[in-house]
């Protein structure tokens, strides 16, 4: 596809023409097999000079409540241009800060971003809603789960453990949810029985993402509080 004696330029014209074809977009593979295919020469100029202006101009154009998994303007080329070019990030945030509640219209981001770009989103744009959501979450036995716990572990993935960790103990989860188990099992006539203790314990920490239950400081908090419920039978 390319030659050695000075008709790089030419090649890279050339292929750029096949780029801005319409068949391109139906062909998700084809931009990464050439990444793989051509000098990197001949990459970064398809790349600067084709790839990011039509990127672009799309982006301009782009609304995500229609199209949330980015898959016409952004997918096809991540392949070659290896994630959301700098100069459009402020494009992307200010448009799917309008929808920062709305996981199918953030969640797709995370691959398409690279790691510097999603760390500065999310903890200017995730972080603080699902603080706010910890917060707010009630544990009241025998309720078995508040609804907002689903949509924490839903968004969990999105940042890191070891982030999301510190959250949960700052927000006083844990300490919230002992204080509530410890009544549940002073209440008198409406004491549980110790299987029935066992049980919720045990159905709040289904509900945890695999990454959270791999953190020491989680699984020694869910230990604590399934001994309490053996302390107090």
């Amino acid at each position: 596809m390319t030659r050695e004696d000075g008709h790089g330029a030419e090649t890279a014209e050339a292929l750029a023409a096949v780029v801005k074809a319409m068949e391109v977009f139906r062909r998700e593979r084809t931009p990464g097999m050439w990444k793989a295919a051509l000098p990197s020469s001949t990459t970064l100029y398809i790349i600067e000079h084709v790839v990011k202006p039509k990127m672009a101009a799309d982006a301009q154009e782009w609304t995500p409540s229609w199209d949330a998994d980015c898959h016409h303007w952004v997918r096809p080329w991540v392949p070659l241009a290896g994630h959301l070019p700098d100069s459009l990030y402020g494009t992307v945030e200010r448009k799917i800060t309008k929808h920062a509640d709305e996981y199918a219209v953030i969640s797709p981001w995370k691959d398409q971003m690279d790691p510097t770009q999603w760390d500065t989103f999310t903890r200017l744009h995730v972080l603080p809603w699902l603080t706010r959501l910890i917060r707010e979450l009630m544990t009241a036995p025998p309720k078995q789960m508040d609804p907002s716990f689903h949509t924490v572990m839903q968004w969990a993935p999105l940042v890191p453990a070891k982030i999301v960790v510190p959250i949960l103990e700052e927000e006083l989860f844990f300490d919230r949810f002992e204080d509530e188990l410890r009544h549940w099992l002073q209440s008198g006539t409406g004491k549980p029985s110790s299987e029935e203790a066992v049980a919720w314990c045990a159905g709040w920490k289904k509900l945890f993402t695999p990454e959270l239950l791999a953190d020491e400081r989680v699984l020694a908090r869910m230990d604590a509080i399934v001994a309490l419920v053996d302390a107090e039978n």
